[in-house]
C-alpha cells in the first residue's frame, strides 16, 4: 500500500507572529558622523545667539552709565571713577542734547496730528559732556511737546534705560556711524557710543528661544555620542543601519546555497525521490 504523508504535528507551541518587530532607534542617533555634525552645529549656533541671551538676562538690573555731562569733569579728576559704556549694555543714563541738529529716520506722514506724522520714526540727537548719541522715538509725547515749543530738541533731558552701543561693533552699523560722523563732526577714528532708548529687551525673547532650543539639541547629541562610544567599548555594536553595515552583514552569514543536481539527473542526496503509487491487486 501506498505511503501516507503524516499529518503535521501542532503540539508544539506556535510563535507570535502577531508580536510587533523590535523597535529600531532613529538613524541619526545610530550614526556617529551626523551626531557629531548635529553637535558642533548647535554649539556654533547657539555661541551667535548667546550674546542676545546675556543682553536679556542683563537687562533685568541695568546698570548706571551715570550723567553725561559730568564725564568730562569726572575725567579730568579721577578717571577711573567714570563708568563704563560697554557695548551692548542695557543701562540707565541722563543727559542733554546740545546742538539743533537732529539725524531722523524715515519719512514723516501726511498729517496734521503731531505724533502720528512722526510715528515709527527716531531721532539721533548729541548729547553734551561726550561723544555719545541718543536715539529717541519721534512719536514720544514729551518729545513732540518739546519740539512744538521750542522748535528743536535743543536743551532736551534724556533720562531712562535703553542699550549702549559702540557702532564700531555693532553689525550693520556702519554707515549710520559714518552719517553722523559727518554730521555732527566726529573725527574719524574717534570712539564713540549711541545710546538707544527705543531697544527693548522684550524683543529679545525669540532669540532666548532659539538659544535653549540649540542647547536641547547639542545635549542629545552629546549623549547619543557617549551611549554609541559606551555600545562599543562593551562590544554591543548596535547596527547602524547604513548600506555598508548592511554589505558586512551579507558578506560575514550568506544565505545558503540551493543543492544543485549531477550530471545524471540524481537528485541531491537530501531530497527524497517522488514516490509511484503502488498497483491495484488482482483478484
Amino acid at each position: 500500500m501506498a505511503t501516507e504523508n503524516p499529518e503535521p504535528a501542532f503540539d508544539e507551541p506556535l510563535e507570535d507572529w502577531d508580536a510587533p518587530p523590535p523597535r529600531r532607534r532613529g538613524y541619526t542617533m545610530r550614526n556617529p558622523v551626523l551626531l557629531v555634525l548635529v553637535l558642533a552645529g548647535s554649539v556654533f549656533m547657539a555661541i551667535k545667539y548667546w550674546p542676545r541671551v546675556a543682553y536679556l538676562i542683563e537687562s533685568r538690573n541695568p546698570a548706571d552709565c551715570g550723567r553725561i555731562s559730568d564725564r568730562p569733569i569726572t575725567r579730568m579728576e579721577d578717571e577711573a571713577k567714570l563708568p563704563p559704556l560697554e557695548h551692548d549694555r542695557f543701562c540707565t543714563l541722563t543727559g542733554v542734547v546740545q546742538t539743533f541738529t537732529i539725524l531722523a529716520t524715515g519719512e514723516a506722514r501726511d498729517t496734521p496730528d503731531p505724533r502720528k506724522r512722526n510715528e515709527g520714526r527716531k531721532y539721533y540727537v548729541k548729547l553734551d559732556g561726550d561723544r555719545v548719541f541718543a536715539v529717541i522715538a519721534a512719536d514720544r509725547p514729551d518729545v513732540v511737546k518739546h519740539r512744538e515749543r521750542q522748535g528743536s530738541l535743543l536743551g532736551f533731558d534724556v533720562e531712562g534705560a535703553g542699550r549702549m552701543i559702540d557702532p564700531d561693533r555693532e553689525p550693520g552699523y556702519a554707515a549710520t556711524a559714518r552719517t553722523l560722523r559727518l554730521k555732527f563732526g566726529v573725527p574719524e577714528g574717534e570712539p564713540m557710543r549711541v545710546f538707544d532708548t527705543t531697544d527693548t529687551p522684550g524683543s529679545r525673547w525669540p532669540a532666548a528661544l532659539a538659544f535653549g532650543f540649540l542647547v536641547i539639541t547639542a545635549s542629545l547629541a552629546l549623549l547619543g555620542l557617549i551611549r554609541l562610544v559606551r555600545l562599543r567599548l562593551a562590544g554591543d555594536d548596535e547596527p547602524d543601519g547604513s548600506l555598508e553595515a548592511l554589505a558586512r552583514e551579507l558578506a560575514d552569514d550568506p544565505p545558503p546555497a540551493a543543492p544543485a543536481p549531477d550530471a545524471a539527473g540524481t537528485p541531491a542526496p537530501d531530497e527524497a525521490p517522488d514516490e509511484k503509487p503502488a498497483d491495484p491487486p488482482t483478484a
